[in-house]
């Protein structure tokens, strides 16, 4: 089975991770779990295939991804769900495909979510006041040839 790394390395990336409540840090990190407190998975996303944590569990999905009503994001956000201690939050697949437009440019902001990172913020956002403990986070960004571009991170509730 090929993966998206398989193609040119180029690929979107995709992380839903979960902030808790009591985390005291002060930075958020993309990709950084132990060091930022959060819970989170990822998914590399390469012509409608769709690899889960760059293990064999992978998907495919043709259509469905500007669609909250999609099965698609519903077996997203359970995927996410199994494997993220969210302390009982519960994660909208509705969100998850408004927060896939807006990185798309096809729609606006969801009302709720806050943008907190762009690609020039190297991947981070300040959270020294905690008010996005209990949140969850989205990232995004297009791999191409190596490089990181278009890094967008959004949270919501």
């Amino acid at each position: 089975m090929s993966t998206p790394t398989d193609f040119e390395e180029e690929y979107n990336h995709l992380e839903i991770a979960y902030i808790p409540k009591d985390w005291d840090g002060d930075y958020i990190s993309i990709g950084d779990p132990e060091g930022c407190g959060t819970r989170g998975v990822y998914f590399e996303i390469y012509r409608g295939r769709i690899l889960f944590n760059k293990e064999k569990d992978s998907f495919c999905f043709d259509e469905g991804w500007f669609d909250p009503k999609s099965d698609l994001w519903k077996e997203i956000a359970a995927k996410a769900s199994k494997h993220i201690d969210t302390e009982g939050a519960k994660l909208d697949p509705k969100k998850l495909a408004m927060a896939w437009a807006f990185f798309n440019e096809e729609d606006h902001l969801f009302k709720g979510a806050s943008f907190v990172a762009g690609p020039d913020d190297g991947g981070e956002f300040n959270n020294s006041d905690h008010r996005f403990n209990g949140y969850f986070y989205m990232s995004f960004f297009y791999q191409y040839e190596g490089e990181c571009l278009e890094e967008r991170m959004i949270v919501f509730k």
